[in-house]
């Protein structure tokens, strides 16, 4: 009934998939909040999962997902990250329609709408201070495809490299495997057996970081005492792994809270300026048994 008055819909697009276990935690924290502000939210991928990662799908698919949202006159849309560089040209069009955009774990030179972020640089060097203050001198970063589009993943290297580049005597190598992660097992192996091999790896994802652990226990290296292991976003596995995992907390629920919120003070005219928020969760180290000082 107030919607017929007033003439808005209260709903809200989001074209969140439930990817892996860290999305879905960040759709429950969107869900959560446009429902305890009494918004409603519509969800919409192409074929379900068909495509985990937008550059598997065609851009017209895309395009037509947004303007499928548009058509039931969502208020605001709600993006993750790759949506963000994929169909920036398009989201340009959005401002002219009033519709605000916010992007999930992604930031934008384009300045096509808020974003919600980890604090990357933060993290970078709480894990850099972490790993030389243990006494370690070769550390390896090992990461995804860093695909434009990723601009967390990016970040995390960039900051991490910064960060490095302040520590004096320090070996940095960085290792990243292709876009699907078919390939994320022999990196790691590679990793693991060169010449050089890092006394500690910081992986860009606590998922990385698994298959770390997997490698080096086929190669009979031992965590903590041959080599030391960081994470990022503490999920639920994190701690249940043999041992439990260093990481950066991140929080994905938070993460889809805040982005839900930063989207209805748009809308409801809190936030006013044109200007686009980049709105950083705070960054915290979760120590576990993972890290030591490097071997003898």
């Amino acid at each position: 009934v107030d919607g017929v008055r007033t003439g808005k819909t209260r709903m809200v697009g989001v074209l969140v998939p439930p990817h892996d276990a860290f999305w879905v935690d960040v759709l429950s924290g969107i869900h959560g909040q446009l429902a305890e502000e009494d918004y409603l939210p519509i969800t919409v991928w192409r074929s379900g999962l068909k495509y985990s990662h937008i550059m598997d799908m065609p851009e017209e698919d895309g395009v037509s997902m947004i303007n499928r949202l548009l058509d039931r006159r969502v208020e605001a849309l709600i993006l993750w990250p790759t949506f963000g560089l994929a169909f920036g040209d398009h989201l340009k069009e959005l401002r002219d329609w009033t519709v605000p955009v916010v992007m999930v774990a992604h930031r934008s030179d384009k300045l096509v709408g808020d974003s919600v972020l980890s604090d990357e640089e933060r993290a970078a060097q709480l894990v850099c201070e972490h790993l030389v203050g243990l006494g370690h001198k070769k550390l390896a970063h090992f990461t995804g495809a860093l695909h434009p589009s990723f601009t967390w993943a990016l970040d995390r290297k960039r900051f991490f490299e910064k960060a490095l580049s302040e520590q004096p005597d320090v070996e940095y190598s960085c290792w990243c495997f292709n876009e699907t992660g078919s390939d994320e097992f022999e990196v790691a192996r590679a990793m693991l057996t060169d010449a050089n091999r890092p006394t500690a790896v910081f992986a860009s994802t606590d998922y990385n970081a698994r298959t770390v652990y997997e490698v080096a226990k086929q190669l009979g290296i031992r965590i903590p005492q041959d080599l030391s292991v960081v994470g990022f976003s503490d999920l639920e596995f994190a701690n249940s792994l043999a041992p439990p995992l260093t990481t950066v907390s991140q929080v994905p629920f938070e993460l889809g809270r805040r982005a839900a919120s930063l989207l209805i003070d748009r809308l409801t005219g809190k936030i006013q300026s044109d200007k686009p928020v980049d709105s950083k969760l705070e960054a915290e180290m979760v120590l576990r048994d993972s890290t030591a000082p490097p071997p003898a």
